[in-house]
């Protein structure tokens, strides 16, 4: 937060459970006043600074990089820089649905050999969200243990 914001304001979606309510506790505790994806949140802030668009399974992780890095390049004469990440597989909520033998296969292909629990994914956004990364943009970060390399 900059010494010249008194609150940075944030709006997740997907923050009943999950990344998303890991993320909204997060950036709680990191002093963003947050709200869910809910009507009038915007107004309900006060106005927005932050907008975390919690989209659960991404299949083309290209597209994304894609999108994020030219969605990256006009705003950031204005100062306003967009990021992405890409969590791969989350524990409990990812997981706990699949069938043991497909949980054990995509564990199976993760180098740490284990799934993320949302709080490893809830750090990197509030960090994107951070003044300590005002010269960061069109980034996206592989919070995966290491599936994407």
């Amino acid at each position: 937060m900059s010494a010249t914001d008194a609150v940075q304001r944030a709006l997740v979606t997907g923050a009943a459970h999950g990344i998303g309510a890991a993320i909204m506790g997060r950036l709680a505790s990191e002093g963003f006043a947050v709200a869910r994806a809910v009507p009038q949140a915007a107004e309900a802030l006060g106005g927005l600074d932050t907008l975390v668009t919690n989209a659960g399974i991404v299949r083309d992780a290209g597209g994304i990089t894609a999108l994020v890095k030219t969605a990256a390049r006009k705003p950031a004469r204005g100062g306003t820089t967009v990021n992405t990440m890409r969590p791969g597989s989350v524990d409990p909520d990812m997981t706990r649905a699949m069938p043991d033998a497909a949980r054990d296969t995509r564990i199976g292909v993760i180098p740490l050999a284990r799934a993320a629990q949302p709080a490893n994914v809830a750090w990197p956004v509030a960090f994107v969200c951070s003044d300590d990364a005002a010269f960061m943009t069109g980034a996206v970060l592989d919070v995966n243990g290491g599936f994407y390399m």
